[in-house]
């Protein structure tokens, strides 16, 4: 007989938006940046326009399949979502149990505000990123090491 794996007790999703918007512009900004590299050295070096053109469509294309792969891979992590277990806490493959963790602090950073979401740091190496503002998590978290601790 196979043991069933354990259900989460909560499953928290993560602000979409706030987690991919931010990621999807920096990308595409950093892209814009290196096509004005690229359009800046190929007014440098005297090339003749059809082999200046064929830089330009090659760096464009190069340039835009760097932009979908980013942006498949932000909206795939944005996807992931946080699993409570009594004793753990469990993202994508990073695992914190409960009984070794000291109280969560809450931050908000400027994009945080924007979107209304929190971000709670319960280590140095564990972040619970991108989860509403509405949200009384930390008291939840806190309830969850109690009971980690006592058992």
């Amino acid at each position: 007989m196979i043991a069933e794996p354990e259900k989460p007790i909560y499953i928290l999703k993560q602000n979409k938006l706030r987690a991919i918007i931010p990621t999807i512009t920096t990308i595409i900004f950093l892209a814009i940046i290196i096509y004005l590299g690229i359009l800046l050295n190929l007014s440098l070096l005297n090339l003749t326009s059809s082999s200046s053109n064929l830089v330009k469509i090659i760096s464009s294309l190069v340039l835009l399949t760097i932009i979908i792969i980013g942006a498949i891979i932000t909206i795939e992590k944005a996807e992931k979502n946080y699993l409570f277990y009594p004793l753990q806490l469990k993202f994508r493959k990073k695992v914190i149990y409960f009984q070794n963790l000291p109280l969560p602090e809450k931050k908000q950073s400027v994009l945080d505000k924007l979107f209304k979401t929190q971000t709670l740091t319960l280590s140095p190496e564990f972040k619970i990123k991108n989860i509403p503002q509405e949200l009384s998590l930390q008291e939840y978290i806190q309830k969850l090491i109690t009971y980690a601790k006592s058992s």
